[in-house]
């Protein structure tokens, strides 16, 4: 049996079941209003949303749905293995190596990180072992992360960026969380919960970095004198001193 929430879970798992939904409604309206201007879908924003997706059912599917009873704890498991509660683990972690390459434009690797799930996965099925799952999921976690973050900076692209900030505040809870002593005063839930809070205040459009500072450098150009009016400028004042020397 999974461990009972706390308090803190309790109210974690209701800041996330308002925020995720929200966020997937405001990201899911901007892509459908790009979509009517442009005619195409942004495939980087598609993954955002796909990402949303995912956290969703993390906390409906992994943790309410189980803890209620509504399907049989024989498919929960409590450590980092293929349960039905710890599957959408492997799915993010394969999302963000593949987000990682699609931005980078790597296309070699682009889908390795896709192959390799599969391959657990189809192992899994086979022998019943998983014992390659939970190296992925931690090694494959951790590196996506900081990558996305780092690549995010690289590229000046807002979405990764901010997507990257909100799994490094849910990465930081998980360590806190092995900490014993913070772990028992609800702290980790909290940070877990400031992440979802920032992703919905990132998907409505109040952090945008990049953008605002490209904005700041387009007036500044604009402040700047073209040339033609430069030279205008300076024809009216060779003809004002030639006036004034007649």
């Amino acid at each position: 049996m999974p461990a009972e929430f706390t308090i803190f879970d309790w109210i974690n798992a209701f800041i996330q079941l308002v925020t995720i939904p929200l966020m997937m409604i405001i990201y899911g309206r901007k892509i459908m209003a790009e979509r009517e201007k442009t005619g195409t879908l942004n495939r980087i924003k598609l993954i955002i949303f796909l990402a949303f997706t995912l956290d969703l059912y993390s906390v409906v599917v992994e943790d309410l749905l189980f803890l209620g009873g509504v399907i049989p704890m024989k498919f929960y498991e409590q450590e980092l293995v293929l349960g039905l509660n710890h599957l959408s683990t492997g799915i993010m972690v394969t999302l963000g190596l593949y987000f990682i390459m699609y931005l980078l434009d790597w296309r070699v690797f682009k889908y390795s990180s896709v192959y390799f799930f599969l391959g657990i996965l189809i192992y899994f099925g086979l022998t019943g072992r998983d014992f390659l799952y939970q190296p992925f999921c931690y090694v494959g976690g951790v590196i996506g992360v900081f990558s996305l973050f780092v690549v995010a900076l690289k590229i000046r692209d807002d979405g990764p960026l901010g997507l990257s900030i909100m799994y490094l505040i849910a990465l930081l809870s998980l360590v806190l969380e092995e900490i014993a002593p913070l772990d028992a005063t609800g702290i980790p839930v909290m940070v877990a919960s400031a992440g979802f809070i920032f992703g919905l205040f990132f998907v409505a459009g109040y952090f945008k970095p990049f953008t605002k500072r490209a904005a700041k450098r387009g007036k500044k150009l604009e402040s700047i004198p073209k040339e033609h009016e430069v030279i205008e400028l300076e024809n009216a004042v060779k003809n004002t001193i030639a006036t004034k020397g007649e």
